[in-house]
């Protein structure tokens, strides 16, 4: 995404406060088909990768 398009983004209510993290932990927990241990083990996996400072949204970095 260009700079133009992420300030363009930044513009719009609710974009500016948009955690992507979160919002793929609360997809998670709200999955009625996965197990709750399955749900923690992801949920952890996330986190951790994270907490290494990588972004989900970095295709180079999921690779």
């Amino acid at each position: 995404m260009s700079k133009t398009n992420a300030s363009s983004l930044s513009e719009i209510p609710g974009f500016q406060h948009f955690d992507l993290g979160e919002f793929v932990v609360r997809a998670i927990q709200n999955d009625s088909t996965l197990q709750p241990s399955t749900k923690h083990q992801y949920i952890k996996a996330i986190q951790n990768y994270l907490a290494t400072g990588e972004s989900l949204t970095d295709p180079q970095a999921l690779t």
